[in-house]
């Protein structure tokens, strides 16, 4: 998982932060990691989807936090049954420098690792709602543990396959902006 993790990363922009990124579409290995999970439709890295829903999917966004020098690769699966729309969140972190787009070696007091929340999500118009409502699990792969991590709260407005959105946590993360890709569509029961 970790191997498929690195290949993932790497795709979506190795070596910057996604508001550096050109808007370049993320490449065939973060589709596949999408759809693995989540059983959606993987979409090439070159085109954007063509989803029938205009928010059920998986999206994902890759930041570099400066202020507490931490990456964090957000992963956010939207699904619509009958009841509405359901959301979970799931967080890759790991410390470094702007320059380590990719997890490097374990080094003592470092964190690497993951953090999955349950979510609720609301749509009102084109803008687009998802908090975490609690953490249901939390990872540390190497090094320290994440720390005490804060509920993210993402809004803002969806257009076609991208998502503008800002993250107010609580603490670190305020008015932080965070560019999302859909990657794969969910569309369906």
């Amino acid at each position: 998982m970790r191997a498929l993790l690195l290949a993932a990363t790497c795709s979506l922009g190795c070596g910057r932060g996604d508001p550096d990124d050109g808007g370049r579409p993320p490449g065939r290995a973060w589709s596949a990691l999408g759809a693995a999970r989540d059983g959606g439709v993987a979409v090439d890295g070159g085109r954007p989807p063509s989803c029938a829903d205009p928010v059920a999917g998986v999206w994902l966004a890759k930041t570099f936090a400066a202020t507490i020098t931490r990456w964090h690769v957000h992963r956010v699966t939207i699904t619509r049954d009958a009841a509405g729309l359901h959301a979970s969140q799931l967080t890759h972190v790991w410390d470094g420098s702007s320059s380590d787009a990719l997890p490097g070696r374990c080094a003592e007091g470092w964190a690497w690792g993951e953090i999955e929340m349950a979510a609720e999500v609301e749509l009102r118009g084109t803008a687009l709602w998802v908090w975490g409502t609690e953490i249901v699990r939390e990872e540390a792969w190497c090094g320290a543990n994440v720390g005490t991590y804060h509920l993210d709260r993402f809004t803002g407005a969806v257009v076609g396959d991208l998502w503008e959105s800002v993250n107010n946590d609580g603490n670190a993360a305020l008015d932080r902006p965070y560019r999302f890709r859909r990657i794969a569509c969910l569309d369906g029961p």
